[in-house]
Order: C-alpha cells, then sequence, then structure tokens
C-alpha cells in the first residue's frame, strides 16, 4: 500500500499560518531553500510525497517552515488516516465474488457502509481549512506559485479524489445489500450452488438479474475511482 494511504488524511489539526515568515536579509535565501525543496523533492517526483525536512532543511528555510505545516499537518492527523483503510475495505467489499459471499459478508458491508458515511463531512471540513490555512500565507509570487503546486499534489488532489470516490463506494454498497436483501427475502426460490444459481420464477429471475447488472455497473464505476486514487497517489 502506498505511505499516504497509510499516513495521510488523518485528520487536521492545521495551524493557521500568515504574515510572511522570511524577514531581513535571510529572506531571499530562505524562500529560495524552501522553493528549492519542494520543487526537488514533491513536485519532481510522481504521486503524493510529503518528505521530512533534516534539522539543515529546517534551518535554511527560516520563518517560511511553517508554511510547509499546512501540508504535513493535513497529511499526517490521524482522524484522516481511516479514509485510506475504509476505502479499501469498500472496495472489497463493494466487489464480493459469489452470490454466497454477498450472503456472507452482511454484516460487514453494513459497517464498512456507515463507516464510509462518517468520512465524507469531516474530510470536506478540513480540506477546506486546509485551502483556508493556505490561502491566509503571504507569500511572494514565485514562492506562492510553488508552494500552490505542492499544495495541490499532497493535498488538493488527493482529498478530491477520495471525495469523488466515496459516493460511488456507498452506491456499490448500496447494489450489494439490495441483492443481500433479494436474497434473503426468496431464499426458498434461489438456489445457490457454488458458482451456479438457479431461480424457477420467471418473474424473479428477471429481478435477480436486474439487481445483478446494477451491482457490476456500481463496481465498475467504483473501480474507475480507486484508479483514479491510486493515479494520483502514485503517479502512474
Amino acid at each position: 500500500m502506498h505511505p499516504f494511504l497509510r499516513v495521510a488524511f488523518a485528520g487536521l489539526a492545521l495551524v493557521a499560518v500568515s504574515g510572511l515568515s522570511g524577514c531581513g536579509d535571510n529572506e531571499p535565501a530562505e524562500r529560495k531553500a524552501f522553493m528549492a525543496f519542494l520543487q526537488t523533492y514533491v513536485l519532481d517526483k510522481p504521486g503524493v510525497h510529503v518528505p521530512k525536512p533534516t534539522d539543515a532543511d529546517l534551518k535554511s528555510f527560516g520563518g517560511y517552515a511553517d508554511h510547509y505545516k499546512v501540508i504535513t499537518n493535513f497529511t499526517a492527523d490521524p482522524e484522516m488516516m481511516a479514509i485510506g483503510k475504509q476505502m479499501a475495505e469498500a472496495i472489497e467489499a463493494g466487489a464480493p465474488r459469489s452470490l454466497q459471499e454477498v450472503l456472507n459478508r452482511q454484516q460487514t458491508v453494513q459497517v464498512v457502509r456507515e463507516s464510509l458515511a462518517k468520512l465524507r463531512a469531516p474530510l470536506d471540513q478540513k480540506f477546506a481549512a486546509a485551502e483556508s490555512a493556505r490561502d491566509a500565507l503571504q507569500q511572494p509570487p514565485d514562492l506562492k506559485a510553488v508552494f500552490g503546486a505542492a499544495f495541490e499534489r499532497d493535498v488538493g488532489d488527493p482529498a478530491r479524489a477520495f471525495r469523488g470516490a466515496l459516493p460511488a463506494a456507498e452506491e456499490a454498497l448500496e447494489s450489494v445489500q439490495k441483492l443481500a436483501a433479494f436474497l434473503n427475502a426468496h431464499r426458498n426460490a434461489v438456489t445457490i450452488s457454488g458458482s451456479t444459481v438457479q431461480v424457477k420464477d420467471a418473474k424473479l429471475q428477471t429481478e435477480l438479474n436486474a439487481l445483478l447488472q446494477g451491482l457490476n455497473a456500481k463496481g465498475k464505476q467504483l473501480q474507475e475511482h480507486q484508479r483514479r486514487v491510486r493515479t494520483v497517489l502514485t503517479g502512474s
């Protein structure tokens, strides 16, 4: 699993930093060092990278070291760490390999769906707070451009990718639950044997086919969002 899935999207303990941190004769050198760090270790690498500056790096950044916290506080907050883990669980639960698995994992699907429902609001709130903290920074135009690009790479793009994937995951899980409810309601009319399903009633067969088609469609949508998230995180 990509490191960002393990540590990013934790909650946000953002410290809004305003004011131009660099000052005096050292500001141009500090700004140059900070920009070089962002370019080399974030923007020049594919996907999400949130490197930890060395003590020497932090010293060279001067007051701009506080600006970097707008990114690192978001990507390292433990509350949002759940998103990557729970999205992986949703993808697995939303793509059952058999009808028997649909029946066997009903409780798991419900738990995962409830967990996902609790993630959307915190993600939206914390991403909005991160954007506000970024906007409060006073930066010269050259740094503002580089920092903004790094923020999008490590915060904005992943947040939007996960935010887009959450509805798709919820819809896929809902389709699984609808199919499970149908199978439970018609246990005496539906016979499941391995990968074989027998339905004697033509009307029920039509209903079952519609549910299966719906599940397949939602599963494909979820897989597409999964690919988008992976592309954002890994760059490929």
